[in-house]
């Protein structure tokens, strides 16, 4: 894996939406509700309050994130879902497939390298899906 920095230490009080998710979910879900419901692929998916969200409107969701502690409060809260700590930097699309759709909330400003970021983002998504 591609050196993170310290954003892999990003804490997590527990796995509830925060304050952003007043805004950033109604206008992912108006976009995601225009497409069939599929397999979705949560690109830092955090404490997963988003991925449960969106598996409970019927997506079937995987997710990954770099914080330990992210992933930590996923796992405790929604120990069903498939949420483990990954990267963009890593070979996702080998280990997890390809999605239908793919959400990324509030991860392209703490990339490093913004061209592997978009070329992972591309490479999980099955011809024709859509990134939000």
């Amino acid at each position: 894996m591609k050196e993170t920095g310290n954003i892999g230490g990003y804490a997590y009080d527990d796995a509830r939406f925060n304050a952003s998710h007043a805004y950033l979910m109604p206008a992912v879900t108006t976009e995601l509700g225009k497409l069939t419901s599929g397999t979705l692929f949560d690109l830092g998916c955090g404490n997963g309050s988003v991925s449960k969200a969106y598996a409970d409107l019927g997506w079937d969701v995987t997710g990954v994130d770099v914080s330990e502690d992210g992933i930590a409060q996923a796992k405790a809260t929604y120990p069903d879902m498939r949420l483990e700590f990954g990267s963009a930097y890593d070979d996702l699309a080998a280990k997890y497939g390809t999605f239908d759709a793919l959400i990324s909330l509030e991860v392209v400003e703490h990339v490093y390298d913004p061209r592997l970021y978009a070329r992972t983002v591309a490479s999980l998504l099955n011809p024709g899906g859509t990134a939000i």
